[in-house]
């Protein structure tokens, strides 16, 4: 996906006597030594673009750029990018921007855009990822993260913005930089390739723009035919393979606020007393809930509630199971800090003269495989069980204000002779942080 970041500001088209830039996130990347590209120049460094533009895409990029690291003088850049026809402005890559403000070696940014979106990015060894700059959804952007600590450990920095305008500030801050003057702007392939049809010699420049007109198409032809040939080798030669994506728990899961409303309404539904029996006890968990009544001395056996049945050996007792319609998944959302969660959990419940106890769990791991067979894989955030258990229904504002904790899900509600009890999972980041 590609996206024009910000069309730019008035100070730089002055400081640099153009049009506003135009920073564009979402470019495909690939890195040369100088060295695997000395005598070859700018055409053939833009060949070896186009060619991984196509393996890596599945089409013609048709804007390339061709930029010295600002990092490592002995490395190339090279990045492509497929922009719409007649797209106004002068186009420059942010990644590069990025590349040349950030110290880091191991580098991760995660920048949240408008509607949604999310500019990912991710330099290894002073150097762009092939798929290191991309914009995607919040959830793919956080297992963007995920996948660079278990490449990187701890030798990695994530840096990390709270809000599109919070992000819109940080890019101003790098293109108002020197740096950003010696990033290049993205070039049409076209009129390189147009460029290299023109002979030094007057008499020979037709010859040359025809011959050069059928080298191109050729050579066109030739890269899709080894395009679905050397896909996979193209792609497996400048990446490496990474294990599945990491499901996270606490987004699978309904709202939280949503799944106590469904379970606490439909015990509202049922009156207490339902010829001659009594609803003494209530259960629900997302998806199900389950009734039971006791028979008062009045009740009669042959006259249960509606849709109750009894056993044969407890005839006194009887049970309804209801199915409750799912809830959509809550999606991406925020992973809460143990620390202040925890505080603020322990707080509500003593404001709300509500018992609560947790039992605090390790962190999340799961076993990927490796070249050398397996290793275990930290996930970054742990689950704790939480019970409240209170005499009467807390009020509304206690339900309310655990739903402002992101990554908190409901698992359960019940009431028996003795109260109520809630339980709910909470996912965090792990105790040792």
């Amino acid at each position: 996906m590609i996206t024009i970041l910000n069309p730019g500001d008035a100070g730089a088209a002055k400081r640099f006597a153009r049009q506003p830039r135009r920073w564009v996130a979402g470019l495909i990347w690939n890195a040369h030594d100088r060295v695997d590209l000395e005598g070859a120049g700018k055409p053939k460094a833009r060949g070896h673009a186009l060619t991984f533009h196509a393996a890596a895409a599945g089409e013609d990029a048709t804007h390339t750029v061709v930029a010295t690291s600002p990092r490592d003088p002995m490395t190339v850049h090279l990045g492509t990018a497929t922009l719409a026809a007649g797209e106004a402005g002068t186009h420059y890559p942010g990644a590069l921007l990025a590349l040349a403000a950030v110290e880091h070696r191991n580098w991760v940014g995660v920048f949240p855009l408008a509607g949604g979106h999310v500019w990912s990015l991710v330099v290894s060894g002073g150097r762009l990822m092939p798929d290191g700059d991309r914009v995607t959804d919040a959830t793919t952007a956080e297992q963007v993260v995920l996948d660079a600590r278990h490449d990187f450990g701890s030798d990695v920095v994530v840096e990390r913005t709270a809000a599109p305008e919070d992000t819109q500030q940080r890019l101003s801050e790098w293109a108002s930089s020197r740096a950003a003057r010696k990033v290049p702007a993205l070039r049409p392939v076209k009129a390189d390739y147009r460029r290299l049809a023109i002979a030094g010699c007057a008499g020979l420049a037709l010859l040359a723009l025809v011959a050069g007109g059928a080298w191109w198409w050729s050579t066109q032809d030739t890269h899709h035919e080894l395009t679905a040939a050397e896909r996979r080798a193209i792609i497996a030669a400048h990446t490496h393979a990474k294990p599945a994506p990491v499901v996270l728990p606490w987004t699978q899961a309904p709202a939280f606020d949503a799944a106590v409303a469904r379970c606490v309404n439909e015990f509202a539904s049922h009156s207490r007393f339902e010829s001659g029996w009594e609803l003494t006890e209530w259960h629900c968990t997302p998806g199900q809930a389950r009734l039971q009544w006791t028979r008062l001395d009045y009740g009669r056996f042959s006259q249960l509630p509606p849709g109750a049945t009894s056993k044969p050996t407890e005839p006194n007792i009887a049970e309804r199971q209801v199915a409750l319609s799912a809830d959509e998944a809550r999606g991406w959302s925020p992973l809460v800090e143990v620390n202040s969660a925890s505080r603020l959990i322990m707080d509500l419940a003593n404001l709300s003269n509500v018992a609560v106890d947790v039992r605090w769990g390790k962190e999340a791991t799961r076993e990927v495989s490796t070249g050398q067979g397996k290793e275990t894989q930290a996930l970054g955030y742990a689950r704790h069980t939480v019970t409240f258990t209170s005499a009467a229904l807390p009020g509304v504002d206690f339900f309310v204000a655990l739903a402002n904790l992101p990554s908190l899900t409901f698992a359960e509600i019940s009431r028996d002779q003795s109260g109520w009890s809630l339980v709910a999972n909470l996912y965090s980041t792990p105790l040792n942080t």
